[in-house]
């Protein structure tokens, strides 16, 4: 009925934002101030949003651990009936676990943009980047079994020129770690950049890096092999059924991720008929204009010209 306004549901969201959802069996009326009407226990400074039926209530910071979310009475619908009774609920907030994550797709970097990596990270002080460069002149074998984006067989024609620790907590200064944040490597800070290089950037991060806050239980430690009284902590530290649990050491295998880039102004689109007719586009990434006058050199698979 017209009159029959409650709570059908209140659930928090984690992801990309952390906020409280809570959903009414009508739409909410949106000018109402509704500070002290929607609450979480032992929290100040919210804000909310209202769209339609939901009200989001946002935490100036992100929260952890179980709280008691309560609804009152006074909130009112678009025809001005009140809430009939009130609504309250623990939920759980969660810290969002470390991650770092690659933002766009592709390989070719125009000139315009420099050899910049855009990336996000939460809940991370640092991470660890590692660059092998592969030679322009090695491309034709690096092509024979990778497209521009693989790595297979990089140590036949590329070397690691960097391994290096970047602080993510220096840059964001007074920011939240424990939110999404986007950070950027600049290759020309790092290395001496050659056009025509693939470089192929692998970004990782350890336990020691990790914002992510512990019950205080496990011990931050690395094991040590040299000792038999290590063993214990070793076992408990790298525990398969802990891989999900930053908390354990376990976590922070096998979490890096990667990405080639190449620097080049140049696209090419390149056609191959029946008869083995060969057509060409090149264009321009800056202009979008053909390019003429373009010198082609097309290898076979035995490098040869």
């Amino acid at each position: 009925s017209i009159g029959d306004f409650k709570v059908l549901d209140l659930k928090v969201i984690q992801t990309p934002e952390q906020y409280v959802s809570v959903q009414f069996s009508d739409p909410v009326q949106e000018k109402q101030n509704l500070d002290g009407l929607i609450t979480i226990r032992d929290v100040k400074d919210i804000k909310f949003i209202t769209e339609g039926n939901e009200v989001r209530v946002y935490p100036q910071n992100r929260l952890n651990g179980v709280k008691t979310t309560s609804v009152e009475t006074g909130i009112k619908n678009i025809l001005g009936y009140p809430l009939q009774s009130s609504f309250s609920l623990e939920v759980l907030f969660e810290e969002l676990k470390p991650q770092v994550k690659l933002i766009g797709k592709g390989v070719i970097l125009p000139s315009s943009k420099g050899l910049t990596l855009p990336f996000q990270a939460v809940n991370l002080r640092a991470v660890d980047v590692e660059i092998t460069k592969i030679y322009e002149k090695n491309i034709p074998q690096f092509m024979q079994v990778n497209n521009l984006d693989g790595d297979r067989e990089l140590y036949r024609v590329g070397k690691s020129v960097l391994n290096n620790t970047i602080s993510l907590s220096s840059q964001i200064g007074p920011g939240d770690l424990g939110k999404w944040n986007t950070f950027s490597l600049d290759l020309a800070d790092l290395i001496k950049t050659e056009p025509g290089a693939i470089y192929k950037i692998i970004i990782s991060f350890k336990k020691e890096y990790s914002a992510y806050q512990c019950d205080g239980t496990i011990q931050d430690k690395q094991p040590v092999y040299e000792s038999s009284e290590y063993e214990g902590e070793y076992e408990e530290e790298y525990d398969y059924s802990q891989r999900d649990n930053p908390c354990y050491s376990m976590y922070y295998q096998n979490k890096s991720v990667s990405r080639n880039i190449i620097a080049s102004d140049i696209g090419i689109i390149a056609k191959r008929g029946t008869s083995g007719s060969m057509v060409f586009v090149v264009t321009d990434l800056l202009t979008t204009k053909p390019m003429p006058g373009i010198e082609i050199e097309v290898y076979d698979f035995q490098q040869q010209i």
